[in-house]
């Protein structure tokens, strides 16, 4: 948790942020065009900038060690601003939570470091178009490859459906069944056979991505999409 002064400092800082670059003239033209300021986002959550981000990390990895009350000041401001963009950056809060739960040591200081020092975005694949969030009718599969006998990946098949972020993320978590059981894997953006549908039309949400993903919302298909790290499950 943090101390009360650094709290309020954060309050302060993202304030001072949205007074400079995203007055009510910016948050109307934004609605209007009904995009994802992808721009805005990543200065968010740029280490050198604003570095909200920061705030969800633990310490050991380069972020601020925050905790839940700590986050939901932030998120609670965020969302007086404008709810499509606080939904667009607290998404990579829940896409990096399948790894800050259950990745090995070494996973964690990867991605967890990468969204510290980076500001890289995230996004959370879990519902689907046609199981919805009941994660028992997930079908969405994930083969190991082999080679020389040994596992080098895992080749993903399927789809998923409003996902805060699609499409603008630099990496996503991804939810599939293995012949042991759901697994969550990390399949990074640009990787071969992983595309994403137009944005959802969501009123109010204009500003974050939801393909079929303005946060951005979107339809992910990772059609024989390789993912080379898995989270336990």
């Amino acid at each position: 948790m943090l101390a009360q002064k650094t709290l309020k400092l954060s309050l302060k800082s993202l304030k001072e942020f949205a007074k400079k670059r995203l007055p009510d003239e910016t948050l109307i033209e934004l609605d209007e065009k009904d995009e994802c300021p992808i721009d805005i986002v990543r200065d968010m959550c740029d280490p050198d900038k604003l570095g909200i981000q920061l705030l969800f990390i633990p310490e050991e990895y380069g972020g601020m060690g925050g905790g839940t009350f700590d986050v939901y000041c932030i998120c609670e401001e965020m969302a007086r601003i404008d709810l499509g963009i606080a939904t667009s950056v607290l998404a990579t809060f829940l896409g990096s939570d399948p790894i800050t739960v259950g990745a090995t040591p070494e996973q964690k200081k990867v991605w967890l470091g990468r969204i510290a020092e980076e500001g890289l975005l995230f996004a959370y694949g879990a519902t689907e178009p046609e199981a919805g969030s009941d994660l028992g009718a997930l079908r969405t599969t994930a083969d190991r490859v082999l080679q020389d006998g040994r596992v080098v990946g895992y080749k993903i098949n399927g789809a998923k459906q409003w996902i805060s972020n699609g499409g603008v993320a630099g990496a996503y978590t991804v939810l599939a069944n293995t012949p042991s059981g759901p697994s969550w894997f990390v399949v990074e953006s640009g990787a071969k056979g992983f595309t994403h549908d137009r944005p959802e039309d969501i009123t109010g949400f204009a500003s974050a991505t939801l393909p079929r993903s303005r946060s951005a919302t979107s339809t992910l298909t990772p059609t024989g999409c390789l993912a080379v790290l898995k989270v336990k499950g």
